[in-house]
């Protein structure tokens, strides 16, 4: 009996590594997740290596209203055996290939869209008694992302469910072909951007501390344009039960930052473009930005601006450096440099926080120099 009982506890885990076997565990299994969730739940092929190396294809998750949907050509991850018994997932790679997934539908508040071509990540640590994730090499090539969002007057309820502050480290992310576009009512009419390609080294989200910290960002070959209504309504007034913000605000800083090869159109919605300087029609091109050492945290900014240039379509070039730094007291504009091709302005200002409209003690003060030829 203990012979045959050994035997068994051997050939049942061995039998999951046969395909037929799999295939039938997956159906079951599908079958019966569907029932307990009240989601349509297929999964088209399972296949399980040694020890833990899983490849999943036609994957499709769908709630009974529609309301979210969550399927994928191909998933594969190849997790190590041993750390699991110290309570540690190392991953030695994922991928992920043609993902879609949809949160809300035509009705609802938000509606979003993700589509995927393919991801993966090199290698995964994850400590689940420590909270810390730390990723690998991270890759993105083809997405697209589309939002909708509509005006809710409902009262926001303050979220008091408990979350595990986690620590996430990844030392190289890079997106590649990537499309954002959405529609927010009344503000926004339309807002979209493609990047042709962006890498982010060394981040850092500490959620202990509330920081999030970056070496360097890195973004090329930018298309972006903001179309808002020709006549902006006001935005519902904030409920008095709307969610408070965060006691301890969040530290966000970067080494570096630049954005090369951009272009950018900020216009009203269906406007024709004028000859010249059109302000309802400002388009630039050539966009280079440059900034180092940004900080952000809650009302403090400061943005050392190393290089901005930029050509509007009017003939307008536009040069610029400098610094702009802003907290609860003032907003500065520190040893600032604007250059056109016939004008050159230096200066160094400050201004009061305030209503400039009904209070008359807001400190301001300017220092300047300049030239036109």
């Amino acid at each position: 009996v203990l012979l045959g009982l050994i035997v068994v506890i051997l050939i049942v885990p061995a039998l999951l590594y046969v395909p037929f076997v799999q295939d039938f565990v997956v159906r079951i299994a599908s079958e019966k997740a569907s029932e307990a969730s009240g989601m349509d739940i297929s999964v088209g092929k399972l296949r399980l290596g040694f020890p833990l190396k899983l490849n999943v294809e036609d994957i499709s998750i769908v709630q009974a209203n529609a309301d979210t949907m969550l399927t994928a050509g191909g998933v594969s991850a190849s997790v190590r055996l041993m750390p699991l018994l110290k309570g540690t997932v190392d991953v030695d790679g994922i991928s992920v290939r043609d993902a879609f997934y949809q949160m809300g539908n035509s009705d609802s508040i938000m509606w979003l869209r993700a589509r995927i071509e393919n991801g993966r990540i090199d290698d995964v640590d994850l400590a689940l008694k420590q909270n810390q994730i730390v990723l690998g090499r991270s890759e993105i090539y083809g997405a697209d992302v589309w939002m909708r969002m509509l005006p809710d007057t409902a009262a926001v309820k303050p979220d008091t469910t408990a979350s595990a502050p986690w620590v996430i480290d990844a030392s190289f992310i890079k997106l590649a072909r990537v499309n954002y576009s959405m529609v927010m009512q009344p503000t926004i009419d339309s807002l979209g951007c493609y990047v042709g390609e962006a890498v982010l080294r060394n981040a850092r989200i500490d959620m202990p501390h509330n920081r999030i910290k970056g070496q360097s960002l890195r973004i090329d070959s930018v298309s972006a344009s903001y179309l808002y209504p020709r006549i902006a309504q006001p935005a519902p007034a904030d409920s008095a039960d709307a969610a408070a913000p965060s006691s301890t605000p969040w530290t966000i800083t970067a080494d570096t930052l630049r954005l090369t090869g951009g272009n950018a159109l900020y216009a009203v919605s269906g406007a024709s473009p004028q000859k010249g300087l059109d302000m309802s029609y400002i388009k630039v091109s050539d966009v280079e930005i440059a900034v180092d050492s940004f900080y952000n945290r809650g009302t403090s900014i400061r943005v050392p601006l190393r290089k901005l240039s930029a050509a509007e379509r009017s003939g307008l070039k536009l040069f610029a450096d400098g610094v702009f730094a802003m907290d609860e007291r003032s907003m500065r504009a520190e040893n600032f440099s604007i250059e056109t091709l016939r004008s050159l302005l230096r200066f160094s200002a400050s201004m009061g926080m305030g209503d400039m409209m009904t209070s008359t003690d807001i400190p301001i003060s300017l220092k300047a120099t300049g030239r036109i030829d």
